[in-house]
């Protein structure tokens, strides 16, 4: 109830979209671990970060009178996308919603979390073949979902430098690329829909010609790398975030 509030407190504000509302929902540690709030090892986690999500009765107390349609939803998790997206996609189908009429993004990026915010996840080749499921599905049944969030803030956040923070971003989308590829993915099919965000630092300038020159690194590797011929694939989609 209190997630509602605050949704319906920062819409009322003028907390919008494109043209849309943003559901934003941050949830608990429980969750994002995956465990039920009654199970033992939740202990402690409940509650703790975010609210508790575990079956639609908690979405319905936070979407209901939301147009899915219109709406873009994205729920924070970490290494739990999957079955979260699962979650959300069984709500909406109650509700009357198809995949391909829901907005919003998974954030889809297991390994940063699992480095840089201490969140204990499955090893890296059990990580790589979610992320892809997820990717797949997506891309095939839900064209209007960001499905995974490259993200730059947790290294930028830990103390890496402007190139290693930009490094391993790109180092995570050419792996991904590479591997929906190897899953019969056409490039222009999911490119498009990476979306991403870094980290700003106090060095004004810095900070510009970074973001510019990884603009040119992602069109220059989309090109030639994996030779995208959608304009859309060029397009680096990100938002920046301060310490």
């Amino acid at each position: 109830e209190h997630t509602r509030e605050r949704i319906d407190k920062l819409i009322s504000e003028g907390m919008m979209g494109y043209d849309a509302p943003v559901l934003l929902v941050e949830i608990d540690l429980a969750s994002s671990y995956g465990y039920d709030p009654d199970d033992s090892y939740a202990k402690g986690m409940v509650g703790v970060t975010g609210v508790s999500l575990c079956k639609e009765e908690d979405l319905e107390v936070i979407f209901k009178g939301f147009d899915l349609s219109k709406a873009r939803v994205a729920i924070s998790t970490k290494i739990t996308c999957l079955p979260m997206l699962a979650l959300y996609l069984a709500y909406a189908e109650k509700r009357g919603y198809s995949p391909n009429q829901l907005n919003g993004q998974s954030q889809n990026r297991p390994k940063f979390s699992w480095l840089g915010e201490n969140v204990r996840g499955y090893p890296p080749k059990a990580q790589l073949k979610l992320q892809i499921e997820l990717m797949k599905y997506c891309t095939q049944q839900m064209p209007g979902w960001n499905h995974t969030n490259l993200c730059g803030y947790i290294p930028g956040e830990n103390f890496a430098t402007s190139a290693q923070e930009m490094g391993l971003v790109l180092a995570e989308a050419v792996e991904l690329i590479e591997s929906g590829i190897k899953a019969g993915l056409e490039p222009d099919d999911f490119v498009p829909r990476f979306s991403a965000q870094f980290h700003l630092g106090m060095d004004f300038f810095e900070e510009i010609t970074k973001l510019r020159a990884y603009r040119r690194m992602w069109a220059k590797t989309m090109k030639e790398r994996f030779n995208c011929k959608n304009s859309r694939s060029y397009q680096f989609r990100f938002h920046v975030h301060i310490g």
